[in-house]
């Protein structure tokens, strides 16, 4: 039997320090409640959350007030992410004269 198993540790370790961050992000999650701050990063804690939560099914109040809040705003950063490339291009195309084409 291995006693000093070091990628196992590891993985304990890691698995430890996931958990303690989905608990901070549960709290950033109550605090999203009236809105999120400028400075959260909602797809981060939303992802996080969702470690604990699959779904808002058993939240209640300010969690699942903040679990809405940082859903919607993860959405938003994800459309975002992918439209503004696409929209970045559309103007180089108008500028060209090519929005057409």
């Amino acid at each position: 039997q291995k006693y000093n198993d070091d990628d196992q540790f590891l993985a304990y370790t890691q698995q430890a320090f996931a958990l303690k961050q989905a608990v901070d992000h549960a709290h950033t999650l109550v605090k999203c409640a009236a809105g999120c701050a400028p400075r959260v990063d909602a797809k981060k804690v939303f992802d996080g959350v969702k470690l604990l939560y699959t779904s808002s099914d058993d939240l209640t109040g300010d969690a699942k007030a903040g679990w809405d809040v940082l859903e919607g705003e993860a959405l938003r950063s994800e459309v975002e992410a992918i439209a503004k490339p696409q929209a970045v291009v559309f103007v180089d195309q108008i500028k060209s004269g090519n929005a057409d084409k």
